[in-house]
């Protein structure tokens, strides 16, 4: 039977090794619970002797270049090890083995993704290299030990005792997303750090095994907790000063919970700290390889670079040396962040950039302020817990048990695959079909449009001309290769029919509309020309107004703003026609202009229906309330955002009522009425599909610029 750690600790097995400590898991028999007890040699000749191998020439305010590695050849330090192999039941590692200086982060990563408390220090590949050092002026501190290996309390140690300033900074920290600290305990030549046990899995393990499946929820999880440990840890004066992956744990219950205050540094009044002694490569900022004072913004560097990782899958920052860290970070091509993942809005780009800045005066103040920023980019924390939960029970399923002589081989559980996030329907249309998709909605819509504006072009109004076929043809073939420019060219054509017609105002004016909206939006978004468009086909249904709300489900509000206001006029040139609304234009008797229809009557009478410009006002601000509700991409608020918008444009049908009665009657048509609630309800189940709003780009117009085919947005 192993002896008791302290007289107290059962062991169970290693839960992490690395640098000059390990963490073992051990089960505490006085209190009956399991804890992770972080072993820390306090040999201090040996810490003195390795230190002074160090060859780090530190120039003040510079980045030390010119590191070398030290052999393990102290007496003093064996002697630790070698009491320490065998504390552990394990061989002695004798000979030259090549280590860090003792400055390093003490915690290492368990290769197979076990349980532990703090699993950190020397990951590799995915999660980032080992935690290098910068030496400072007191890392060989002399160290007190109790002469006669009895157990001893902080009496009896040293302030500058390894792993007693971890204990004592952690301890201070209460909360969920914090791995608890118990005790610190010295004895004889060894310290030990009694910490709570976590039975999870590291986040530098989902990165390896299952890239792909860290979505937009998932990412929302880990770096709420991540923030608000690092807020929490700062409200207490606590700098973290060595968050990456291996350094984060995830729980079977999906409870993520940040580890490893091996490097912690305590804040004074002003929000500084000391320098830190170490750090890992790619997720420490500048100012601490420089061995700067340090603030909370160094936490909130390494943060941004963790969450860049999560969602790119990358680490630019990550380099095979200290000589060349700072560099990459100076010199990092950094891709925006919202191209890689489904499900993050783009504005997280900027916000990205900001927080990466290597210049910390650039950055944001705090982690609470980027945290704020970033939170509402990312997708739902709930979601992403109860992904979590099935990833960690994938890899814990992959993960072999150890086979000993003293316990029968246990067999491996089997692997469980994690559930796949379920994707919108607009996704799969983005990513599969959308270029079919946009030029069939585009095609249907020019032939609607294009069979009036043809049919009634006094030059080739013959269907039984080869001329009038051609033309109908070529503007059909336009939407076909080119949705936004057919789309522009037919609502063209019809502006000059109408002015052929005798409707010279209306035709005008069109046109004119058609080129501004073509020009700022259209050419940018097929959808936003086939949304417009689709005013022609569902008027002749009588649910023009759907138009306005499809706007809003799928583009910004700048965007939304101006193709709704587009609808509205494409609403009311063919309203002329005959029906004299904005709902619909009754296309089975109105598609043919005859020699009686007086265009310009149709449409003065409009023009002087208060109705109408109350209705038309609806359509824009019906377009801006669903864009404003969809731009969060939740699901809820896309349902309430169809709900807000149906109610908007009845309010335009009562307003417009209102007005046209001089405010005494408040009545309108319950037909009219009836088709809003059948548009809101179209809408509604419209919204099952999901939100491709987040595939719109609200661009701005600069001269010089020409559209091309990255412009094109999916629908």
């Amino acid at each position: 039977m192993a002896e008791l750690i302290l007289g107290r600790f059962a062991p169970i097995d290693e839960a992490g090794s690395g640098g000059f400590a390990k963490v073992v898991h051990a089960y505490d028999t006085d209190l009956a619970r399991e804890v992770a007890i972080k072993i820390i040699p306090l040999e201090a000749d040996a810490q003195a002797d390795a230190a002074a191998q160090v060859e780090v020439p530190v120039k003040p305010g510079r980045f030390s270049r010119g590191r070398s590695r030290v052999l393990r050849s102290t007496t003093g330090f064996l002697a630790a090890e070698e009491k320490f192999a065998s504390l552990l039941g394990g061989p002695s590692h004798r000979g030259e083995t090549e280590v860090l200086p003792p400055s390093v982060s003490l915690i290492g990563a368990d290769a197979k993704g076990r349980g532990g408390a703090g699993l950190g220090g020397s990951a590799q590949g995915a999660a980032g290299r080992g935690t290098e050092s910068m030496p400072s002026g007191d890392s060989a501190a002399s160290v007190t030990t109790d002469p006669q290996g009895a157990v001893s309390g902080a009496a009896g140690s040293s302030r500058n005792v390894p792993g007693l300033e971890e204990a004592r900074a952690a301890s201070t920290l209460d909360d969920p997303t914090i791995v608890k600290i118990h005790d610190f305990r010295q004895q004889g030549n060894l310290g030990y750090l009694i910490m709570e046990y976590v039975d999870g899995v590291s986040l530098a393990d989902l990165i390896t095994h299952y890239p792909d499946s860290l979505d937009a929820d998932v990412i929302a999880c880990i770096f709420k907790a991540v923030a608000k440990a690092l807020q929490v840890a700062h409200s207490k004066g606590v700098l973290h000063l060595d968050i990456k992956p291996a350094n984060v744990l995830v729980t079977p219950k999906g409870q993520v919970k940040v580890v490893d205050f091996g490097l912690a540094r305590l804040m004074d009044e002003s929000g500084f700290g000391s320098a830190a002694s170490g750090g890992t490569i790619g997720y420490m900022p500048p100012e601490q390889m420089r061995q700067e004072e340090l603030d909370q913004r160094c936490d909130e560097w390494a943060l941004a670079s963790l969450t860049y990782q999560m969602i790119t899958g990358s680490n630019p920052f990550i380099v095979d040396s200290l000589d060349d860290a700072e560099d990459a970070i100076y010199g990092a091509e950094i891709f925006v962040p919202s191209a890689f993942k489904q499900g993050i809005d783009e504005s997280i780009d900027d916000i990205m950039f900001c927080a990466l800045d290597p210049e910390r005066d650039n950055r944001y103040d705090t982690v609470k302020a980027f945290a704020k920023e970033m939170q509402p980019c990312l997708g739902d924390v709930k979601a992403g817990k109860a992904k979590l939960k099935s990833l960690v029970s994938a890899i814990k399923g992959e993960a072999t048990p150890d086979e000993t002589d003293d316990m029968e081989p246990v067999a491996a559980p089997v692997p469980v695959e994690p559930a796949q996030p379920s994707i919108p329907l607009v996704d799969l249309i983005a990513e599969r079909g959308d270029a079919v998709f946009q030029r069939v909605c585009a095609v249907i819509g020019v032939l609607v449009a294009g069979f009036v504006a043809v049919g009634n072009f006094t030059p080739a109004n013959d269907w039984s001309s080869p001329v009038t076929w051609a033309i109908y043809g070529a503007l059909v073939l336009a939407a076909g290769v080119l949705p936004h420019v057919g789309v522009a060219v037919v609502l063209v054509f019809f502006g000059v029919t109408l002015a052929l017609n005798g409707g010279v105002a209306c035709g005008v004016a069109l046109i004119l509309a058609t080129l501004l909206w073509w020009f700022f939006v259209g050419r940018f978004s097929n959808a936003s020309a086939n949304i417009a468009l689709s005013t022609v086909v569902f008027g002749a249904l009588g649910g023009a107004a759907l138009a306005p709300l499809l706007a809003g489900w799928a583009l910004r509000p700048k965007n939304a703003l101006i193709t709704a206001f587009e609808s509205a006029v494409i609403a009311f040139s063919f309203g002329g026609l005959g029906s004299c609304s904005l709902f619909g234009w009754e296309p089975l008797s109105n598609w043919q202009i005859r020699m009686w229809t007086d265009l310009n009557a149709n449409y003065l009478s409009m023009v002087c229906d208060p109705q109408m410009w109350a209705m038309a006002a609806a359509f824009v601000l019906a377009a801006l309330v669903m864009s404003l509700l969809c731009y969060f991409n939740r699901a809820w608020l896309n349902y309430l955002g169809a709900i807000l918008a149906s109610v908007v444009l009845v309010a335009g049908l009562l307003v417009g009522r209102l007005a046209l009665t001089g405010g005494l009657s408040f009545s309108s048509s319950t037909f009219s009425i009836l088709q809003v609630i059948t548009v809101g309800i179209v809408m509604l189940i419209v919204c099952l599909a999901g939100c491709p709003q987040k595939y719109d780009k609200d661009l701005t117009f600069q001269l010089g610029h020409t559209p091309s085919q990255e412009d094109e947005v999916p629908w």
